[in-house]
């Protein structure tokens, strides 16, 4: 593999750096001639680096780029599966779809920088993303300028793409999944449950015991009745990393209802506490599992159909441009694990070309 190094100076653009040093290394997928090229790269974000795989269509210049956040204990490889990747690699069906796209590790996991735990938090990730985005619009050496963005994400990785795009609104179109304004707390309660300190993972020798992971063998509470094949959730935990204890705060707050009535919200808001889907001005597309236990309740119903889910979240993104809300029968929390990952990839491809085409 080759690799590039590239000192941007002087863009104030990303945080006020006075120098971006973007790293990137290069490599094309061994399939066919249609496959993508990928490439790893990391941008600065103050003391710290943000690292995710960028990979575009091969042969083509798209204009638009996904940037994709996983969940609480995932990392790029949520994004980019490595086993069966017709079905289950949701940034491989983007690629051919026409879209370059980020898979992101979150700061502290994958390739990312490793800070302590109490100051990785929902906003400094937030800072993270904003400032690749930032990097990605700039220029990446061997890449266009990207034009266009679609931040997407996953649970935890959504709450952080909430904070992102009502701050800075840097976003064309924003892609949720794994998330609503009716958290369960059942499920919520049994996924906090089989959380541990990571130094229990020899994997995570040397975090510091803020950083959570799951207990072996309980990731089974992310999926639906039977959707994750015993092969997949091999994989799950062979590839699961970490939380910081101080983001689940930050993204538990994320989730109630906003204020009713204009005043309150503008008062919220006024107060600056925390960021609301009611900010968000883009597009959005809210996609959930109808058997994700940590935010579908069968009592209210809110993930019966789209529909169902469509009237339960509107309200909760009345800035926003336009706003879709799909639900994927049989489908658990960490749809892109789910057999039915195959809906979710269509599901989104239909409306990112209807939205912003590539």
């Amino acid at each position: 593999m080759r690799s590039y190094l590239i000192a941007l100076c002087g863009v104030s653009l990303i945080l006020s750096l006075s120098c971006l040093v973007p790293n990137l290394k290069a490599w094309a997928e061994p399939a066919s001639s249609g496959d993508p090229h990928c490439a790893e790269i990391e941008v600065p974000t103050g003391d710290l680096e943000i690292a995710g795989t960028l990979c575009s269509p091969r042969g083509r210049t798209p204009r638009t780029v996904m940037v994709l956040l996983p969940g609480a204990t995932y990392n790029a490889r949520y994004w980019d599966v490595g086993i069966q990747p017709e079905v289950y690699n949701f940034r491989l069906a983007m690629n051919r779809g026409g879209y370059s796209t980020v898979a992101v590790d979150r700061l502290g996991t994958g390739r990312s920088s490793k800070p302590a735990s109490p100051g990785v938090t929902i906003q400094r990730q937030s800072d993270a993303v904003h400032a690749l985005i930032g990097a990605l619009r700039a220029g990446l050496p061997g890449h266009p300028r990207f034009s266009s963005v679609i931040l997407g994400a996953h649970s935890l990785g959504s709450t952080i793409t909430i904070t992102e795009a009502a701050e800075h609104r840097d976003a064309d179109a924003v892609l949720l999944t794994g998330f609503s304004h009716a958290p369960n707390p059942v499920g919520l309660g049994a996924l906090f449950a089989s959380l541990v300190p990571a130094t229990t993972d020899r994997r995570f020798t040397g975090r510091d015991p803020g950083y959570l992971t799951t207990r072996p063998g309980t990731r089974q509470v992310m999926y639906g009745r039977s959707d994750v094949t015993p092969q997949v959730a091999a994989y799950d935990e062979d590839t699961k990393d970490v939380v910081s204890a101080a983001e689940v705060p930050g993204a538990v707050v994320t989730t109630p209802p906003a204020p009713s009535g204009p005043l309150a919200l503008d008062a919220a808001l006024d107060a600056a506490s925390v960021p609301s889907t009611n900010r968000i001005t883009a597009p959005v597309l809210l996609v959930d599992g109808s058997d994700d236990r940590q935010f579908c309740q069968p009592a209210i119903g809110n993930c019966a159909d789209s529909a169902a889910l469509d009237a339960n979240e509107r309200r909760y993104f009345g800035r926003s441009a336009a706003f879709d809300a799909r639900v994927i029968a049989g489908s658990g929390h960490a749809l892109n694990l789910s057999t039915a990952a195959p809906q979710l990839h269509a599901v989104v491809l239909d409306w990112a070309r209807r939205t912003v085409p590539h």
